[in-house]
């Protein structure tokens, strides 16, 4: 069983994210907890209405839905439950420009996602929720954990029967690190040892943006993709996967949602 958790604040965003959760192909039951963080003031009638909205969530999705709340900041508390508990996976929306109670900006969700033990999936306020991720995009790093990353999918991607495009821009006069091709390269071979269609996509540099971000997000909107796949850990190598392009593909307009470990 996958034990996934929401930070749920009774929000719109926070209701699309637990749907995404329940409707999620991991392989194997998911088993869903909502967590929210609030003030001793509001407890118990926060408590009420997160057992409600559990119940009824269990009750559409024939899930396992369950309900906590912890007292406390919002960030810290997920950061202390995340690490002591056996979650695998947390859902969590945003904004763009803020979400949580208005706690999580681009800079702070993604210093949730680093900070989680586990995998985690941003939907953004313009995600739909889908039973099924078809077309999984990995857009080409160098960096140490990137195979992990592409590890941290074959679950997902095996369930869903998806695809991987391995994502690659050349700009003019400049060679792909030898890091980067070789974690491509050994993407290809575990995703091919498993099963599961797999194809790299090399594009020439056609925007004018100091990242890559910008571009990848027009590749993958333009190519109906359903899940994008980062390391939110920066990689000193590399400036265009430097933490505001990771924001960018964590808060992008066209409600991709996006997978990160690592």
């Amino acid at each position: 069983m996958i034990s996934a958790f929401v930070p749920y604040d009774f929000s719109t965003l926070s209701d699309v994210a637990a749907r995404q959760a329940c409707m999620l192909k991991m392989g194997q039951p998911v088993r869903l907890t909502l967590l929210h963080v609030c003030s001793e003031d509001d407890r118990n009638e926060q408590t009420v209405e997160l057992d409600s909205i559990a119940n009824k969530l269990s009750a559409e999705f024939g899930i396992e839905v369950l309900s906590q709340v912890a007292i406390g900041d919002v960030l810290p508390s997920i950061d202390l439950i995340s690490s002591g508990s056996d979650f695998q996976l947390m859902l969590v929306g945003t904004h763009g420009v803020k979400g949580i109670r208005q706690f999580l900006f681009g800079s702070d969700i993604l210093r949730l996602v680093r900070h989680a033990h586990c995998a985690s999936l941003v939907v953004q306020e313009t995600s739909r929720p889908k039973a099924a991720l078809k077309k999984v995009l990995l857009p080409a790093g160098a960096h140490i954990s990137y195979i992990r990353l592409a590890e941290s999918l074959i679950s997902l991607l095996k369930a869903n029967e998806a695809e991987v495009l391995v994502y690659t821009i050349r700009r003019p006069m400049e060679e792909l690190s030898e890091a980067l091709v070789q974690n491509r390269a050994k993407a290809v071979e575990l995703f091919n040892g498993a099963g599961i269609p797999c194809r790299i996509v090399e594009e020439e540099s056609n925007v004018v943006s100091f990242g890559f971000a910008k571009q990848t997000l027009s590749y993958a909107t333009a190519n109906a993709v359903d899940l994008i796949g980062i390391v939110p850990q920066a990689s000193d190598e590399f400036t265009y996967m430097a933490d505001a392009e990771k924001e960018r593909f964590l808060i992008n307009a066209a409600g991709i949602p996006v997978w990160c470990f690592g």
